[in-house]
């Protein structure tokens, strides 16, 4: 699900611009290998440019991945805009393709730079594209407060999923208990919780 943001609700920002443009006037390198001035992928390249600089102000391992997963939004949404063929301007087409490119840098310059952060979100962001030595960090950290988020749980719970059942469904009920009131629940837990209550019955009558 895309992450939409609103700049004016970015703690600080919006204090000193009151626009993307005039946050990009005094700020070239986080806007120049945009595709700006462009209708296609407005939203991502607006969120993305807010996001980084906010990391350029704060550049903690949080902040450089929230950069990472909008960069990928917008990566993401370049990579059908680049196809598209404008009926005016050719040379947008120029600019989206050079900002695809720019993407793709800029993914691997985030990547390297949180490939040793022992933030637990990204290590599981690593396990998740294939990083073995992140899996075991992660799964090191069971027991561990640093543990102690839904999602994180749901993660855990994914491993556990085809090993341990009951083990998985006391993951699951624990990830469920750590949300506060009127916190949004990750339906993926609940998808998970059925599946496995699903599962006697599904085999009685397969």
């Amino acid at each position: 699900m895309a992450i939409i943001l609103v700049p004016f609700l970015l703690s600080g920002c919006f204090d000193r611009y009151r626009s993307t443009e005039s946050l990009c006037n005094d700020n070239l390198s986080l806007c120049q290998a945009l595709n700006l001035n462009d209708g296609q992928c407005r939203i991502q390249r607006t969120n993305l440019i807010w996001q980084r600089y906010t990391t350029l102000q704060d550049p903690i391992d949080k902040q450089k991945f929230k950069e990472l997963k909008l960069t990928k939004e917008y990566q993401f949404c370049l990579e059908y805009a680049a196809i598209i063929e404008p009926t005016e301007l050719k040379q947008r087409k120029t600019k989206r393709i050079q900002a695809l490119y720019h993407s793709y840098e800029s993914i691997e310059r985030l990547n390297q730079e949180l490939r040793l952060s022992q933030d637990p979100h990204i290590i599981y962001y690593r396990w998740s594209q294939g990083d073995h030595i992140a899996k075991q960090q992660f799964l090191a950290l069971e027991g561990n407060k640093k543990l102690e988020h839904p999602d994180l749980q749901l993660a855990l719970a994914g491993y556990y999923i085809r090993k341990n059942k009951t083990k998985t469904l006391h993951i699951l009920h624990h990830s469920l208990s750590l949300y506060k009131t009127n916190d949004d629940i990750n339906i993926n837990i609940l998808h998970s919780l059925a599946t496995l209550y699903y599962q006697p019955v599904q085999h009685m009558y397969g």
